[in-house]
């Protein structure tokens, strides 16, 4: 699928479901999603990778988190646990400014919408730590190479 038509596909999700396009859980299809829930779903996991990665003795410094794919910023605001600082970049405009106004972290969190095939919006070695779930399978290799690069 072309850039374009993958990003006219995530505003669409974002205009109708969002919340359900982003965490597909049987019966919160149709906008029944309690936000609250939602945003909970997120800490739990960012809770559970953080345990893993402590428990694998993996050092990651504690500055400033990238949360790739961030969509209504579930895992974003989730990344505040660990982190000083987390930025979350979608290429879906809609996500993007729904994340920004159920922010709940005030400054410590920001929003960055990203429409190329790459990162260059960032400087390099702007963060001590980079996520990304269930996004990078959605798009082709090319576009996924760019993003890594």
């Amino acid at each position: 699928m072309d850039f374009d038509r993958l990003r006219r596909n995530w505003e669409n999700l974002a205009a109708k479901d969002p919340l359900w396009a982003i965490l597909s859980d049987a019966g919160k299809e149709g906008g029944r999603w309690d936000l609250d829930e939602f945003f909970r779903s997120g800490e739990g996991f960012v809770g559970w990778l953080g345990e893993t990665i402590h428990q694998r003795r993996i050092d990651v410094g504690r500055g400033h988190a990238l949360d790739f794919g961030c969509g209504y910023g579930r895992l974003t605001q989730g990344l505040t646990r660990f982190f000083a600082q987390v930025t979350g970049v979608d290429a879906a405009e809609g996500m993007v400014d729904a994340a920004r106004k159920h922010n709940r972290y005030g400054d410590r969190v920001r929003y960055v919408f990203n429409p190329k095939t790459d990162l260059s919006v960032f400087s390099d070695a702007s963060f001590d730590f980079a996520l990304s779930v269930i996004v990078l399978q959605h798009m082709r290799a090319d576009y996924q190479q760019g993003y890594l690069r």
